[in-house]
């Protein structure tokens, strides 16, 4: 039945052997999930944003990831949607933003150069249709002394386009927080093209689907393009996820595209790493990848 549901409506799936195996393991890990988050047994890692014209970073993106005591890690991919059907996503969520939000305000503090550091955060559709997701943002901030605009939240178009009345009040009360909204991997959800103008929102996320079609030999720049120039017009910015090389990263800034992030300048790390950069005065990134 899950393996049906999986591949969306009308769809009729033959049992095999194996699905009782992942059924099990399925069951396993929902009831893991909530004694986890108590034990804290999850870890952020930190991905850099960077300016594509200068190379400093702008800003951090925090990734949760699971440290099962028997299983070892595991995938984001693999647990959010169990954290979303069994509604441990909203402690997570706020275990995520606590945690997130107390590691930059320090980043800020401790590096000079770094005062306006950007944290960016995703929020599920389970997260926003919470009544007291304004609040608990809100709280966040105030406990961890982070400046609202510092912190911008992540949505997919899929989760903007659900209860559309409601997500766009509670996005206007985060807004009003001074809270900065992007919609992540855009282009690739629902078409909301006729909404664009009407959400609160302050930036476009570019999907890695876009910028993988920037190769060497192949630059198939076409869908890219139309999101920079659709962020211009509307006053938005422009961030490029997945950028893995020198050829993408040029492009993107011929195309005067805002920010990037992407293995080409780091993978996600541990606060460790990151603190790392942020102690190389102002770390620059130019035409040679990360090491």
């Amino acid at each position: 039945m899950y393996a049906a549901k999986g591949r969306g409506k009308n769809n009729c799936v033959i049992f095999e052997v194996g699905m009782h195996a992942a059924a099990l393991e399925r069951l396993r890990l929902k009831a893991d999930l909530q004694r986890s988050i108590e034990a804290e047994e999850f870890v952020l890692d930190y991905q850099p944003v960077v300016s594509l014209s200068s190379g400093e970073i702008r800003g951090i993106e925090a990734l949760v990831r699971w440290q099962h005591p028997g299983r070892g890690l595991i995938a984001p991919t693999e647990f959010i949607p169990l954290a979303e059907e069994t509604g441990a996503i909203i402690a997570l969520g706020r275990w995520v933003l606590k945690t997130a939000c107390l590691q930059t305000r320090l980043w800020q503090i401790e590096f000079p150069g770094h005062e306006s550091l950007t944290l960016h955060v995703n929020v599920s559709a389970r997260q926003l249709q919470e009544t007291s997701i304004v609040d608990d943002v809100a709280r966040m901030l105030l406990e961890s002394r982070l400046e609202p605009g510092c912190l911008c939240l992540e949505l997919t178009e899929s989760v903007l386009m659900q209860n559309t009345a409601s997500s766009i009040f509670k996005l206007k009360q985060l807004r009003d927080l001074g809270v900065r909204i992007f919609v992540d991997d855009f282009g690739t959800g629902y078409s909301s093209l006729s909404y664009l103008d009407t959400l609160p929102i302050d930036g476009l996320k570019i999907d890695k689907s876009f910028v993988d079609r920037m190769r060497s030999g192949f630059d198939d720049s076409t869908l890219a393009v139309a999101v920079i120039k659709l962020s211009r017009n509307l006053d938005l910015q422009a961030i490029a996820e997945g950028i893995e090389t020198a050829e993408q990263a040029q492009r993107l800034r011929d195309l005067e595209c805002d920010l990037g992030q992407g293995y080409f300048f780091a993978k996600p790390m541990a606060p460790e790493d990151v603190s790392a950069h942020l102690d190389s005065s102002l770390h620059r990134w130019s035409g040679e990848p990360h090491r």
